[in-house]
């Protein structure tokens, strides 16, 4: 006798029918081919179908009291959770004239009472093959509608971004040139205090126009038109030195919070060392920013190869198949809402309060994984941490 919670690959049957005798037969019918749920009345058929759970094919009987079954299969087809369920109705002979209105509300088919056993399990075998082949042909459609949705929103605001970015890189250049300029005036001022006191200021507008530049060059990367690993070989440097070269930059407290573990791990990332730096730097970052106000805060950096089948990419939509060099950044601070988390790649989408974050950082992580053929999965809960797995294609397999 098999288990209750054992799993099944058998496809789920719901009956409907206000006589007991027919419910008793169908299930007979079915139960060696499928799980059969039974309702003997339209309003618990109704709440059967919106469940957690619902079924893959619904047996419906027409004459029913209270609710008939044109009533029932009209609210399921208005529901958007139940609108894609095949419905059959199951009909005395003397109904046939009403099939259609049954198609017109969205059945499928109509089975006569009394039922042929052989006939009927033909017809049910037959619906939920096409059903298997629509819900195929709704998650590609699904699929390619977020992905076109992202390239739109990737190439607009990537033009956008673009033209921002260099008209803001041509002031820089003319506030540096004067201020390389007012540097070498101010070596020929004799009064110590005002030249003292001008020296900082120019040291602190030299500071505020390499930020501002840092800042132009994660819009570039962002928008494609600088690209870190053009000119360079990929590996260039290997991918522990890389994490521990960012690691190596964090403050005394920040780092002894951080924990990396690559050992299990002898590949190397296949992208640029510029790039790697670039990813590994927002992704430390943020995750140190998420534990900033807790005592027991703690990152976990890890490396690992792995093998996918089956997962999306969150900031794609494409599928993740093959293997892979997992690079896992998480920790266990804030965390994110369900909100936050689906714009969390969105450019110029930020958390942080105004000063701290212009929202770019993850938007460049994404841009620099996609180029080098790779994929992101991000997992969050409010209160309890942010895990990030980045899965880069393995070119030299075993």
């Amino acid at each position: 006798m098999p288990l209750i919670n054992e799993p099944t690959d058998k496809e789920t049957i719901l009956v409907v029918d206000d006589t007991p005798d027919n419910l008793i037969i169908m299930s007979n019918l079915l139960e060696d081919k499928y799980i059969v749920q039974v309702a003997n009345r339209g309003e618990k058929g109704l709440k059967i179908a919106r469940s957690d759970s619902p079924p893959d094919l619904i047996l419906l009987d027409v004459m029913m009291p209270e609710m008939d079954g044109y009533e029932v299969c009209e609210l399921l087809k208005a529901d958007l959770k139940t609108a894609d369920i095949p419905i059959i109705f199951l009909t005395a002979k003397n109904e046939v004239d009403d099939e259609i209105s049954g198609f017109n509300l969205g059945a499928v088919d109509y089975i006569t009472k009394p039922i042929q056993a052989e006939v009927t399990l033909a017809r049910i075998k037959r619906h939920l093959a096409i059903k298997k082949v629509q819900d195929k042909q709704r998650a590609t459609a699904e699929k390619l509608r977020n992905q076109l949705s992202y390239l739109q929103k990737i190439s607009s605001m990537g033009q956008f971004t673009a033209g921002v970015a260099h008209e803001f890189n041509n002031i820089l250049g003319v506030i540096g040139g004067y201020t390389e300029i007012s540097q070498m005036i101010v070596e020929d001022i004799g009064d110590d205090n005002f030249k003292g006191n001008l020296g900082q200021n120019l040291s602190a507008v030299e500071k505020g126009v390499k930020k501002a530049s840092r800042l132009i060059e994660k819009m570039l990367v962002y928008c494609n038109q600088h690209d870190f690993n053009e000119g360079q070989k990929i590996d260039i440097k290997p991918t522990g030195d890389v994490i521990n070269d960012v690691l190596s930059r964090l403050d005394e407290k920040e780092y002894a919070k951080t924990i990396l573990t690559i050992s299990s791990c002898s590949e190397n990332i296949t992208i640029g060392t510029m790039g790697l730096n670039q990813i590994m730097s927002n992704l430390v970052n943020n995750a140190h920013y998420a534990i900033k106000n807790m005592e027991n805060g703690r990152v976990d950096i890890s490396l690992q190869m792995t093998q996918l089948d089956g997962l999306h990419c969150a900031a794609c939509g494409n599928e993740i198949k093959g293997s892979f060099t997992k690079l896992r950044v998480s920790d266990n601070g804030c965390g994110m809402d369900s909100e936050t988390l689906l714009k969390v790649f969105d450019p110029f989408f930020t958390t942080k309060p105004v000063g701290e974050g212009v929202g770019l950082g993850l938007s460049v992580v994404s841009g620099l994984v996609h180029q080098a053929n790779g994929h992101i999965i991000v997992d969050s809960k409010l209160g309890e941490g942010t895990i990030f797995k980045l899965f880069f294609p393995r070119l030299n397999m075993d």
